[in-house]
């Protein structure tokens, strides 16, 4: 994998840029410290900015007659109206430049971008492209100091846009930074404030304002593998537009403005909002990073002004950036409210990273109860609860142990606290774990147990019928939420659920052949009682979920009479609920049974199911013996959206469905509906030579409050980020299930 120290760009492009004069950008009161993130900490007042300086390019060419606008992003929602700060816009001169010490305000704790819109890009005298709309992200004003001079180009304009899409916003009209009132925008709700400083922090990993190179700065050095060649084919195809007089009257008088506005429309099927200006034309292509990759990638050349490039070899347009996890192979992923991601690992370790990879702690021992230090064996899986403590399972010592939590996105998490002992449980491999909106914790232990901890101390231990063997990935659904019917049978409280990835103790009979594996989901359940204490004393799962041809007495069947493909699940591994308390699972041996009039058994598919909520959870089915209806289902075959061997998966903010897979292209994504969102061959970028995006044995998965998608390499010591990818999501989980606000945006 690369060095994020490599040469970038050709002799020309880093001549170019050597030949600029480099100035000053004072703003009083304010650094551009691009390493560094934004905190949670107290508000700073609002500080007045003096002096800014800097440089618009349009491919190697400087834009002159452009006008610039600094903005304050929106607060009143995804994509809501930015604030242009500057009274009078500024305008470049012949060679790009520009500067001002005009006053302005830095808003209290605001996101702050640069936008340069239309000009001359190097075509003659009195030539322009009202096309033309380049940004850079800068980030938190208050926290600046000092900065050197501001470049702004495609590679600054993409790095923002794709990692802050999920923020972005436009009318469709052509942009005119001289408007008070902006087409383009970027903002965010009063409840995401924090998902989007972590987004302008990544945009600056992407790429530098400083230089308009990729990579970007990073505190630490701890990324392994920023994706500057696919970043630098995407600003290749933006500069095809940017550097013409942007005319786009028409395929017979096809420019390079009309095959990218023409390709790159807001549904990515030609038929939506066709852009007007190339913040609208990178925005589009980002949120459709598979509509027409081949014609766009076609007009990133090889002569194009950004280089090195994947444009021969494109397969998707998401961004990438690995992350180090301090030498030990990744395992699980979960985030706190701040954004750190806290990961599990094989070695005696776990790793605390903040929102842009920094490592924050890596703690390798614990203290079990009325024991002695004792040094991690192997984290498998973690979760998070409500007051961002992060909770693992350590699967070789049967111990499930807590971390307390940072306080800040970045900040030091405190000690690790005192871990739990399974030796009230036959000793097994301890994984799965999960907390409900209580803070309790759920671990599902092999040999069929799930247990329930409450403040350090079992409170509830459910063992599992003999065909239950290996309970595994293990998620609460939402039943403490009144708007789901099932409320009432979980007597306020929230279902637990644990996928048996042993199956069942016989076969599944598909159209009179046997089909391979099976699958079941023994429940476990909570009940909110005066002290929100989880029911003591369960000793059987409440019902099972499985195939008809599993020997549970207290089963709720499947409709395999009437389903196509007709196995709910086999080899079931991961699991999770969206916003509407429906349950997703990946099936990782999939018997797909009859499918236009033939029969097939033989092993080695794949598949996703989402069982419709209302069919597990408030049906007459949990009383006992079966009486009431089939189970509906939806099954995402594999083959579709690059499904390979899928381990895991995660809920964005939309309710869309995220799938690690430990084959093949790392991460698969579907919608609510089940649409694919991924190509057949996954989410994989580009590649140029030996650069190529980073995975290997991908397990773990999840989506933070910025909409980064962040995967585990069990086979690797780093986790792969698809930046911007997903709807941002709200963290941690357990603050979702608490709130009914699970798998929905912030």
């Amino acid at each position: 994998m690369p060095s994020p120290n490599l040469t970038l760009s050709s002799n020309a492009q880093r001549m170019a840029l050597a030949g600029l004069t480099v100035a000053a950008l004072v703003l009083s009161g304010c650094s551009a410290n691009f390493g560094d993130i934004a905190t949670s900490g107290p508000e700073t007042p609002a500080q007045a900015g003096v002096s800014l300086t800097g440089n618009i390019h349009g491919g190697q060419n400087p834009i002159s007659s452009a006008t610039v606008q600094l903005y304050a992003a929106g607060t009143t929602g995804y994509g809501s109206a930015a604030t242009p700060l500057f009274a009078t816009p500024l305008t470049t001169d012949a060679n790009g430049g520009f500067s001002t010490t005009q006053s302005y305000t830095c808003p209290t704790n605001g996101e702050i971008y640069i936008v340069a819109s239309g000009g001359n890009p190097g075509l003659g005298a009195g030539v322009t492209n009202a096309a033309i709309t380049l940004m850079a992200a800068i980030g938190t004003c208050a926290n600046l100091t000092a900065t050197p001079f501001i470049q702004i180009n495609e590679v600054t304009t993409v790095a923002a846009i794709w990692a802050l899409q999920q923020f972005a916003g436009t009318t469709g009209t052509a942009m005119s930074a001289s408007s008070t009132t902006a087409s383009d925008n970027i903002g965010t709700t009063s409840t995401n404030i924090q998902g989007l400083a972590n987004a302008f922090q990544t945009a600056r990993v992407l790429a530098s304002p400083s230089t308009g190179l990729s990579p970007g700065s990073d505190t630490s050095s701890n990324q392994t593998n920023v994706e500057y060649w696919h970043l630098n084919t995407l600003a290749n195809i933006i500069a095809s537009c940017i550097n013409t007089n942007g005319a786009s009257t028409g395929p017979t008088n096809a420019t390079t403005c009309y095959t990218l506005f023409n390709n790159a429309t807001s549904n990515g099927t030609g038929t939506g909002t066709i852009p007007t200006d190339t913040f609208q034309a990178a925005l589009y292509m980002a949120k459709n990073p598979t509509a027409n990759v081949t014609a766009l990638a076609a007009l990133s050349s090889s002569s194009a002004p950004f280089q090195p490039t994947d444009a021969t070899s494109v397969n998707d347009f998401t961004v990438g950036v690995s992350y180090n996890t301090s030498g030990h192979d990744s395992r699980w992923i979960a985030f706190d409210s701040f954004g750190n991601a806290w990961i599990s690992t094989s070695g005696a370790s776990i790793v605390e990273l903040d929102p842009v990879g920094n490592v924050i702690s890596t703690p390798t021992s614990y203290t079990p109860s009325g024991g002695s230090s004792t040094t991690i064996g192997a984290s498998y899986e973690v979760a998070v609860d409500t007051a961002n403590n992060a909770w693992f399972t350590d699967e070789t010592k049967f111990n499930i142990f807590e971390v307390d939590g940072s306080t800040s996105a970045g900040g030091a998490n405190g000690g690790v606290g005192t871990a739990v002992s399974t030796s009230g449980v036959a000793a097994a491999d301890i994984e799965g774990i999960a907390v409900d909106g209580n803070n309790n914790v759920w671990a599902a232990i092999t040999g069929s147990h799930i247990v329930g901890l409450l403040s350090g101390a079992y409170t509830t231990v459910v063992t599992g019928a003999a065909a239950t063997t290996s309970p595994f990935g293990i998620a609460v659904d939402m039943s403490n939420q009144s708007k789901f019917g099932n409320s009432t049978l979980s007597n306020g409280g929230s279902f637990v659920y644990a996928v048996d990835s042993g199956g069942c103790a016989t076969n599944i009979t598909v159209d009179g052949a046997t089909g391979q594996g099976g699958g079941s989901i023994p429940m476990a359940y909570t009940v909110a009682g005066p002290s929100n204490t989880p029911a003591a004393g369960a000793t059987t799962p409440l019902s099972y979920i499985v195939d008809t041809a599993c020997s549970n007495v207290t089963n709720v069947p499947n409709n395999s009479t009437y389903a196509t493909p007709r196995v709910m699940m086999s080899s079931p591994y991961g699991i999770a609920f969206d916003n509407s308390n429906n349950m997703w699972i990946v099936n990782q041996n999939y018997t797909s049974g009859t499918t236009s009039g033939t029969t097939d058994t033989s092993s080695g598919h794949y598949s996703l199911t989402k069982v419709a909520a209302q069919d597990y959870g408030a049906e007459s089915a949990f009383t006992g013996a079966v009486a009431g209806p089939l189970i509906t289902f939806t099954s995402i075959p594999g083959g579709t959206g690059g499904l390979n061997v899928p381990y895991y998966l995660a809920m964005d903010g939309a309710s869309a469905a995220w799938v690690a897979n430990s084959a093949g292209a790392g991460v698969s994504a579907f919608t609510n509906a089940g649409a694919n969102i991924s190509p057949a061959t996954g989410f994989s970028g580009g590649v140029n030579g030996t650069s190529a995006r980073s995975y290997s044995s991908s397990r773990g998965i999840a989506v933070d409050g910025s909409g980064n998608v962040w995967v585990a390499n069990t086979g690797a010591t780093y986790v792969t980020v698809l930046v911007g990818a997903a709807t941002p999501t709200v963290t941690p989980l357990a603050l979702g299930i608490k709130n009914g606000t699970l798998a929905s945006k912030p």
